[in-house]
This record gives C-alpha cells, sequence and structure tokens, in this order.
C-alpha cells in the first residue's frame, strides 16, 4: 500500500511541476512571443527527430531483452517501448511497466523477477553511458566555445566511477543475507542481471552505442527548439544539456522524467551561460512534441499488446524494474 501511495504521489508531483513551469512561463510576456515565431516545418522537423528518437528507444529495449535470450521482433520492441511510455504517462502506479513486464512473461516466460533485473542492470550501464557522454561533449563545447562548469563535469565523472566500481564489485556480495529478504531478493536477482550483461561484451557495446546515439537525438530535438523560438544557443553546449537530462532519467523519480527534465535543462543550462527562462520554455516544447509522439504511436501499439495480454497474467506488485 505504501509502494502504491508514494508511486501516486511522485506522479502527481511531476505533474504538478509541470504545471508550476507552465503558469510561471504564461506570465512571461517576453517568452511568449516566442512561441508564435515556430513554423510548421520546424515543428515537422521535430517530430520527425522524435520519432526517430522512439525507433532508437525500441533498438535498444530489443537489444536489452537478447541479454536473456528474449528475442522480439522490431516492430513488437517498439510496441512495447512506446506502450511503456505512454502508460507510465497516463496511469499512476508504472502501468507501462506492468503491462510490459506481463507481456514478456505471457510471451516468452520471463519471470517478473528476472524482468526487474534485466531493466535495473541496463539502468546503471545507461548511468555510465551518461557520464561518459556528459564528458565527451563537456570537452568539445570547452575546445570549441570556451563553455564549460566545473559541477557539471564532476557530476559527470561521479557517475561513471561509481558505475564502473558497482559493475565491477556486485559479484562479490551475498545479498540474500539482506533484510527484509524482499530487499534481498531484489538485489541479488540485480546481480544475477549484471552476469548476464557481462557474459555479453557485444551487447554491452551495441546498448552503449544506442544510448549515446540517444543522446545525440535528445540534443538534436533542443536544438531544433531554441531555433524555433529564436534563441541563440552554441549547439554543443546543448549536447552537454542533454546529457545531463540522460543522467537524470537514469534514477527517475517521476514517469516519464516529468518536471525533473525540465529542471535539469533550466539548471545546466543556466550553468553553462543560456539564460535558464529561455531553457525552460524551449524544455516544455520540446516535452510537448514528445507527448504528442507518444500517445500518437502508443495508443495503436497498447491496443495490441493488451489483447494479446491477458488480465491475470499481470503482476501483483507493478515495482517490476525502475
Amino acid at each position: 500500500m505504501r509502494s502504491r501511495l508514494v508511486k501516486a504521489l511522485t506522479y502527481a508531483v511531476g505533474f504538478a511541476t509541470v504545471g508550476a513551469m507552465v503558469i510561471y512561463l504564461v506570465n512571461q510576456r517576453d517568452l511568449m512571443d516566442h512561441l508564435r515565431a515556430i513554423s510548421l516545418p520546424q515543428l515537422a522537423l521535430l517530430t520527425a527527430v522524435t520519432v526517430a528518437g522512439s525507433i532508437n528507444f525500441g533498438t535498444r529495449f530489443r537489444g536489452i531483452c537478447e541479454v536473456f535470450d528474449v528475442r522480439l521482433t522490431h516492430l513488437e520492441a517498439l510496441g512495447l517501448a512506446m506502450t511503456n511510455s505512454m502508460l507510465n504517462y497516463a496511469i499512476p502506479l508504472k502501468g507501462g511497466m506492468v503491462l510490459r513486464a506481463a507481456y514478456m512473461k505471457q510471451r516468452f516466460g520471463l519471470t517478473y523477477t528476472d524482468y526487474g533485473a534485466l531493466l535495473a542492470s541496463s539502468q546503471l550501464l545507461a548511468l555510465a553511458v551518461a557520464g561518459v557522454g556528459g564528458l565527451f561533449w563537456s570537452l568539445i563545447a570547452f575546445a570549441v566555445d570556451g563553455v564549460s562548469s566545473a559541477g557539471l563535469i564532476v557530476v559527470f565523472v561521479g557517475s561513471v566511477i561509481a558505475s564502473v566500481a558497482l559493475f565491477a564489485v556486485v559479484d562479490f556480495f551475498d545479498f540474500t543475507r539482506i533484510r527484509p529478504a524482499a530487499v534481498g531478493q531484489r538485489l541479488q536477482a540485480f546481480s544475477r542481471g549484471f552476469s548476464e550483461w557481462r557474459r555479453r561484451p557485444w551487447s554491452i557495446l551495441r546498448f552503449s552505442a544506442s544510448a549515446m546515439l540517444a543522446i545525440a537525438i535528445s540534443g538534436l530535438r533542443l536544438i531544433i527548439v531554441f531555433a524555433a523560438l529564436g534563441f541563440d544557443a552554441p549547439p554543443l553546449v546543448l549536447m552537454v544539456v542533454a546529457s545531463a537530462v540522460w543522467l537524470s532519467g537514469t534514477i527517475p523519480i517521476t514517469p516519464g522524467n516529468l518536471g525533473i527534465a525540465e529542471g535539469v535543462i533550466a539548471l545546466t543550462a543556466g550553468l553553462l551561460g543560456i539564460d535558464p527562462r529561455l531553457a525552460l520554455l524551449a524544455a516544455l516544447v520540446e516535452r510537448a512534441t514528445g507527448l504528442i509522439v507518444v500517445f500518437a504511436m502508443g495508443v495503436p501499439f497498447s491496443s495490441t499488446l493488451l489483447l494479446r495480454t491477458p488480465a491475470h497474467d499481470a503482476p501483483d506488485d507493478p515495482e517490476v524494474g525502475p
């Protein structure tokens, strides 16, 4: 019961945070004028890049599943990825995560414990990639534009060190002795997920390449939005901002990182010399476009997946992954 209450609370906090941001920007008349400057071709380009990011998301999820010998078709992987994103917005208690877990069990026999282990271990890999990507784009932005933030670099380096260290030592712990037992079982499954990844170094490389591409696509979306709004921002600096957003998403607090991502964009942009107000408006435009794509693609896919997934196969505890 407490777990459900916490998830419902984070759901409410995410939407309330975005609502407060929207109210704040509506009162900034000088910024609202920039919205009228967005042209249909620019919106079409932003939508196309967002769809490309969704396809990459599906491809990455397909590669993750192969670590546990689950072979999804490309269309199936894309459908599960988009349905997961859509229902996590629409249902407070990780509705998308529950449906995806039930589908994987019903179609492929993947247990909920293994499914949770798979996603949890992949999140730690994503943390490492975000740190590496952030350092990469930070160095290039400093070399080309002379812009950097010591605080961000410390965060990026710390994320790499923490993820690599945990990845290296996780096998040395016996999590079954941890109490309460439910926590120990989850951590043990987490460790098993890492073992599966280590057996497949090629999968780690594929995942990392896809994640780096995802960061680049996120950065490109920011570049398009800033240009459409008539804001001047160095593209390489926006790539650093995108890396910070990806980093924040590896430990999800709200559905779809709602409110958190927008705050991170405003904060990191401010640290890198961009007006946080402009960055916040750009972040909300990007979010709105992303939501349109998620629901436009998620609705038809979810209808098909729900027909394939009997209700009795859904787990009682929706907390099956990050």
